[in-house]
């Protein structure tokens, strides 16, 4: 089942203005097409109408008018907002300005237009931002925030996205702070998903509600009995006609520790 049958959308079809900081139109192509066959790509899925994607030309200097880039992409973005009449705008990602001749000074300056736009023109905005190289043992925190940690003070809600331990296609999507609602999936409840592209869109598939140390603890081998059991365990499992990505779910162990168990005299 996709994600999008889980968390359901209430309100009705509107205009989205999608501003890509990293993908170049081909990259875009490439990313939601089935692939490349004389030298073209097939299958390219068929976005709404109401889909608007923009891109940001970095080759460009600043206008002098402007003291940051942040301050000119607010400008250009209210334009474009103008222009398209949309009501719900993507920035992705904002954790790019600081990379792209400027600096997290940017960064921070566009995230203070944003605030002001959501609030001037009615709008719901959704800013995709990175996360430094951290360890997937570690539980997801605000601190997790690459950049400027002061970027969290400007959003209503923070939700992020972990690797899973438990499979390198396994996510789980954790909200870490919120202004005005509960906190329905924090961390004894994230969402977890598998990463997959069953044709010409990369999506998420929804797998179950968990608890995120389930996510972030493996559970060790610290004795030479364990290992034997869950040897044991995986080959039982295969033997019963379990495919390894599902032992590797069920006994909470790498694909490839699966595959090494099993391939063990």
């Amino acid at each position: 089942m996709v994600l999008s049958n889980i968390l359901k959308n209430d309100t009705a079809t509107q205009k989205v203005l999608y501003l890509d900081f990293e993908l170049s139109g081909t990259q875009f192509r490439e990313r939601y097409s089935r692939g490349i066959q004389d030298n073209q790509y097939v299958g390219r899925y068929e976005f709404s109408d109401n889909l608007i994607r923009s891109e940001i030309k970095w080759d460009d200097e600043l206008p002098a008018a402007f003291k940051t880039m942040g301050d000119f992409l607010a400008h250009s973005i209210i334009q474009r907002l103008s222009e398209t009449e949309a009501k719900i705008l993507i920035v992705d990602n904002i954790s790019y300005l600081a990379t792209a001749n400027t600096s997290a000074s940017s960064a921070l300056a566009l995230m203070k237009a944003l605030k002001q736009m959501k609030s001037d023109y009615g709008m719901s905005i959704l800013v995709l931002a990175h996360t430094p190289k951290r360890p997937i043992t570690k539980p997801l925190t605000v601190n997790d925030l690459a950049g400027s940690k002061m970027l969290a003070n400007f959003a209503d809600n923070l939700f992020a996205i972990g690797t899973s331990i438990r499979a390198k296609d396994l996510r789980y999507i954790k909200h870490i702070k919120q202004r005005n609602c509960p906190a329905i999936y924090d961390a004894s409840n994230v969402i977890v998903c598998r990463l997959e592209k069953p044709d010409n869109f990369p999506q998420f598939t929804f797998v179950e509600f968990d608890d995120e140390t389930h996510h972030t603890t493996r559970p060790y081998e610290s004795t030479n009995a364990e290992r034997t059991k869950l040897i044991a365990a995986a080959k039982a499992l295969a033997t019963k006609g379990l495919k390894q990505r599902d032992i590797a779910e069920q006994l909470q162990i790498g694909l490839g520790t699966v595959n090494r168990y099993l391939q063990d005299g």
